[in-house]
């Protein structure tokens, strides 16, 4: 117990001995909001009644009149120590109601702060994770502090700043609630870069009065709540003079986890993950998070119209005949996916058939499913082993107009080419070296899709797309 006490007394000497804020703090920021930011007024070492807090520190701030935020990020670095790992909470102070927010500035361009970012001006507290007495944010993401009301006059704002050291939580409370909150942190702060408002994090973390708990919810509270990836151990291995050496006390592992304190024994190692590592994985969740909520509100957008219809509708012009009379024939084209999009662009198109021929995959194939979504059991398609084959069943079976897409000397813009209504069939090539000239020879036309850049032509799936939908402006089903 002394020994931790006298850690803990050693520290506070430290921080108490640390230079003083500069009266001009201020003044380098780049942001033009924080011209008016001044600097520190009061420096205060934290006491002992609370495990792991080392740092306590007011921040002043004036703005201007008709000044709805300012940009506090630089001010708060620079009264940072180069703390291994912490977390730092803000929260706003003084009579004038204030908030505190991240955010990306640029957003305001489109409006107010809380026009953009509902809950910014109410939010009175914020938490945001440090390594090495770096903030870690997203590099766009600001801690803005912003207004409430009385805009139009000069005023002052409190900026209570306290840090808490993850070695130390860990010490006392636990490596589980240190990861936890420096977690918390993160994935607020990656939410914040996407756009997600205050008041739309702050629902992801209320309490379900009705019980029910949406996937976004999950997510974010699987990744605040989640224990740090464990410590992989280094090996130990013999140097020259056969001695073991002990890890440095900040050397990273495999999963960028960094070694932060050790008990009374030294017996036992405690870890915290890095901070890129855990900014790489709050990226991710928040992205998850981000997803989930759009789904979300576009499920309760009465008027957003994106799911598939359960059945085929009778006849895309009225009549008893359901599909349109063009077939695709695709001439040994290589890549999974790109025949996927193809059988997905045929059923948006109602198409008669999708034709695959030679070594090009065709169903039942497992990837053709991830880019054809349900697409590859709607379409009716067949499977020939050369495109020369194919084209004289097609042939014989009575279709008349056979164009091939492919870029050459002879070839016409799709645009100006003639397809006759009784039907036609577009025979797409191979993304290397596109359709055969054997198969070119039996062709009735040769069309092409003009390019304004550097490259020759467009993938064959976009190409499939652009085509097949001209088809349909020409023959007049697209006016419904």
């Amino acid at each position: 117990m002394l020994y931790y006490y006298s850690r803990k007394f050693v520290r506070c000497l430290w921080i108490a001995s640390s230079p003083p804020v500069r009266s001009d703090a201020s003044a380098d920021v780049t942001t033009p909001h924080m011209l008016a930011a001044t600097s520190a007024l009061s420096l205060a070492v934290a006491a002992l009644s609370r495990p792991g807090v080392a740092l306590q520190r007011t921040l002043s701030l004036s703005f201007a009149a008709h000044q709805e935020w300012l940009d506090a990020t630089r001010l708060i670095a620079d009264v940072l120590p180069a703390f291994p790992s912490a977390v730092a909470h803000l929260e706003t102070g003084g009579e004038e109601k204030m908030g505190v927010a991240l955010l990306d500035p640029r957003l305001l361009s489109f409006g107010s702060v809380n026009a953009i970012a509902p809950g910014a001006s109410t939010q009175r507290r914020l938490a945001l994770a440090l390594e090495r007495g770096e903030l870690l944010l997203p590099a766009d993401v600001c801690v803005l502090v912003v207004r409430q009301d009385n805009l139009k006059s000069t005023t002052t704002c409190e900026l209570s700043l306290e840090v808490e050291l993850a070695s130390e939580l860990a010490l006392s409370a636990g490596a589980l609630s240190a990861h936890s909150q420096r977690a918390r942190a993160a994935i607020h702060a990656c939410l914040a870069e996407s756009g997600l408002a205050p008041d739309e994090i702050a629902l992801l973390e209320a309490i379900d009065q009705l019980g029910g708990r949406s996937p976004a919810k999950n997510v974010y509270e699987a990744f605040v709540r989640a224990d740090p990836p464990p410590l992989e151990r280094p090996k130990k291995t013999r140097g020259r003079a056969g001695a073991v050496p002990r890890a440095t006390r900040n050397s990273g592992d495999a999963n960028g986890l960094v070694a932060t304190a050790e008990d009374r024994d030294g017996a036992e190692r405690l870890h915290v993950e890095s901070g890129q590592a855990l900014m790489a994985r709050a990226q991710r969740a928040a992205h998850h998070v981000i997803h989930l909520l759009k789904a979300e509100r576009v499920a309760s957008a009465v008027w957003f119209r994106n799911t598939d219809v359960v059945e085929r509708p009778s006849g895309i012009d009225g009549s008893n005949d359901v599909r349109v009379p063009v077939t695709l024939i695709l001439d040994n084209v290589r890549s999974a996916y790109n025949v996927g999009s193809i059988f997905r662009t045929a059923d948006t198109a109602c198409l008669a058939e999708v034709v695959t021929c030679g070594f090009t995959p065709h169903p039942p194939h497992p990837k053709l499913e991830k880019t054809g979504f349900g697409a590859i059991t709607a379409v009716p398609s067949r499977h020939f082993g050369s495109t020369l084959a194919a084209l004289a069943v097609l042939r014989s079976e009575g279709i008349e107009h056979i164009a091939a897409m492919e870029t050459t000397e002879r070839s016409e813009n799709y645009v100006a080419a003639n397809y006759p209504s009784k039907g036609v069939a577009l025979i797409l090539g191979n993304e290397e070296v596109g359709v055969d000239t054997s198969v070119l020879e039996q062709c009735d036309d040769i069309i092409e899709i003009p390019t304004l850049g550097t490259k020759n032509s467009l993938n064959v799936a976009s190409a499939a797309s652009v085509v097949v939908f001209e088809v349909l402006r020409q023959w007049g089903h697209l006016h419904r």
